[in-house]
Parts: C-alpha cells; structure tokens; sequence
C-alpha cells in the first residue's frame, strides 16, 4: 500500500494542478462542472434566497454578505458562455497570464519574483517551471463532413447529423486548429506541470520496469489534456441541403456553444462524373455496332432515358470517341431553374484479350 501510495502521490499532482482552478465557483454555488445553465442558475436562485444579507439575522449579516458576494461573483462568471469558458481553462489568474501551481514567477537573476512574469514559456531556476500563455481566444470552430450522392444534390435533400463530445473530437479539433489558442496553451500547461512532476519524481518513469511505467504516465497527462481542451460541438444539427450545391460547401452554426462548420463531400456515382455544373456518361460499344450504326439509351438522374444515334462508320478507330452533347440535363446551377449539360462520351469496346495484333496481315 505505502509503494502503491508513493507511485501514486506525483499523478494526484498533476490532476490537481490541472483541476485547481476550476473548483471554486462551482463549489460555491454546489453545482458539477458538467452542469448546464438552467442548473446554476437554479442553484444561484436557491442559495441568493439562503444567505442575502436582508434575509438573516443581524449577527449573521456580515457572514452572510461575504458569502452572497462570492456566490454574485460565481453566478456572473459562471453564467456567460465567454467568461465560463476562459475561467474553466485559466481559473482565476489575470487575462492572458496562467501561474505556476507551484509558486511565483522568475525573476531573470536566478530567483523567483510574484509579481514577474517570463515571456519564455518554459524556464528553469532553480525549481518548477513558471510559464505564460497569450491572450486567450475563442476555441476554433470545428470542421465536420458530410456525404452526399449526385441524385440527392441534383433534387436537395434534408440533413440530420447527431454530433458527441467525446476525446477525440477535442483533440482532432485541436490538431485541425494547428494547436493555436487555447488548446495550445492547455497543453503548455500541462507540459510544464508534468516536466516538473519528473523533474521532482524522476523514479516515477525512470526506474524498474520504465516500458510499463512511461506509457501509463503519458496515458494519464494524455487523458488531463482531453478533460481541459474546449469541448467539441454536440447535438442535433438539421439543415437543408439545396439542389445544385458542389464539394466543398460548407453548413456554418454559428451559437457560442455550438459552432460547428459541415463540409459537403459527394459521394462516387456508379454511372455519371460530375464537372462542375455539367454531367459526364461513358459508354462503349462493340465494332460491329459502330459499324453498322446504333441508338444508345441514356439514362438521366431525373429517372427518364434518352436516345443518342450513332451513324454507320461514325467510329472508325479504337482511339477514337464521339461525344453528344444534351443541354439542360445536367446539374442544377446555384438553385435555379437552369441546369448544366449532360456530355455523353461513346467509344469502342475493347476487347479483353488480344491474341494478335489488329494492324497484322495474312
């Protein structure tokens, strides 16, 4: 239990120099940090009628005024989407400034100072690491995609997309973001913290059995980094997909808790290739129907078919190809009641095996 104990002490470290800074308000007003803004403020109503200072007792009122004054201060931060956000990523500290959990700032001669800062982000002397992080800046919006086939962009269709927080959303969002803003700075401060835990516990990986020991270490300050990076966007997002619309088109939610941008991917047809507004429809056909001439059935994404005459001798060559041209069945163009083409490329059918040259005479 003591080994147990001792292997142990440097991990609740971590935790709680990643968690300190997010406990109080919520302690405060007695609320998870999961919990949503109809629960604080049910919370805040119930405590502001316990402990306002016209509501208790002359010899409480002075308790009673301190405590209803942080519960104001925890309901005012805890109630804006902005300032919830910045304070559970920094706590406390000034805008722009994260300390140390270990102690104060250094100073540049070889000590600490409290009220320096270093702009390097990282520093030794003589103890743990004191860093600075930027100003903070909004999470970055995430990026989805969503799949679409030809038949439903050429007639629109509705999208329904249900999105979960989960880890790995968190960090695909802040690989995505390049590790700017807050996700850089979350894992720049859980950097310096862990440095620090080995600069003080070196046993803690660098021991007997380390192949065991440093993938649950980096396990643990893997799993720290996902509980503080901003939480991705979740829920149910519905919206219309218009007809006519081409890869790349993006669907942007813009509410502070749910911005989210779908990007729109189109799914490969088995018969047509799209260019743009315009349809393309390969077809072959063997020699003796180029030959003789032929009528090739084409079929449309409206459900009809159309007829395409090919005369005698029209194709004459295996390289050769003839390309018919059918306006105003193609793609819609931005919504409207125009449309692209339908280009129809017809070429002879090659045959799988060649057993002599075709160029051969006997």
């Amino acid at each position: 239990m003591a080994r147990a104990a001792a292997l142990l002490a440097p991990l609740l470290i971590i935790a709680q120099a990643s968690t300190r800074v997010v406990a109080s308000h919520y302690s405060t007003l007695g609320v998870s940090t999961h919990a949503s803004d109809e629960e604080i403020k049910k919370a805040y109503r119930a405590l502001a009628l316990r402990w306002h200072p016209d509501r208790v007792d002359a010899s409480e009122r002075a308790k009673a005024s301190e405590r209803f004054k942080r519960i104001s201060e925890a309901y005012s931060t805890l109630s804006d989407p902005v300032k919830r956000r910045q304070y559970d990523t920094f706590g406390d500290a000034p805008s722009g400034v994260q300390g140390s959990p270990f102690g104060g700032g250094y100073s540049g001669n070889g000590g600490f100072a409290p009220g320096y800062h270093q702009p390097n982000p990282f520093g030794f002397a003589g103890g743990p690491f004191q860093f600075q992080t930027s100003t903070q800046q909004p999470p970055p919006n995430a990026v989805r995609t969503f799949y679409c086939s030809l038949d439903e962009l050429h007639a629109g269709c509705k999208r329904r997309l249900f999105l979960r927080d989960t880890w790995w959303r968190r960090l695909r969002d802040a690989q995505e973001a390049g590790w700017k803003g807050p996700g850089a700075q979350i894992a720049a401060h859980l950097g310096a913290v862990a440095a620090s835990v080995l600069w003080r516990y070196p046993a803690l990986v660098f021991s007997k059995r380390w192949w065991l020991r440093a993938p649950m270490f980096a396990a643990f300050w893997l799993f720290m980094l996902c509980a503080q990076l901003p939480p991705s966007p979740k829920g149910i997002f519905e919206f219309d997909v218009r007809p006519g619309w081409k890869a790349g088109t993006k669907v942007v939610f813009t509410q502070p808790e749910r911005k989210v941008a779908f990007e729109l991917r189109e799914r490969r047809h088995p018969l047509f290739e799209r260019m743009k507004n315009d349809l393309v429809y390969r077809i072959s056909i063997s020699r003796r129907a180029a030959r003789r001439g032929t009528t090739v059935s084409v079929p449309t994404l409206r459900g009809d078919g159309l007829d395409v005459k090919i005369s005698p001798n029209e194709l004459t060559t295996a390289s050769a190809e003839v390309v018919r041209v059918l306006e105003g069945h193609g793609m819609p163009i931005k919504g409207g009641p125009k449309r692209g083409d339908l280009r129809v490329i017809i070429r002879i059918r090659q045959l799988p095996l060649q057993l002599w040259p075709v160029s051969w005479k006997w």
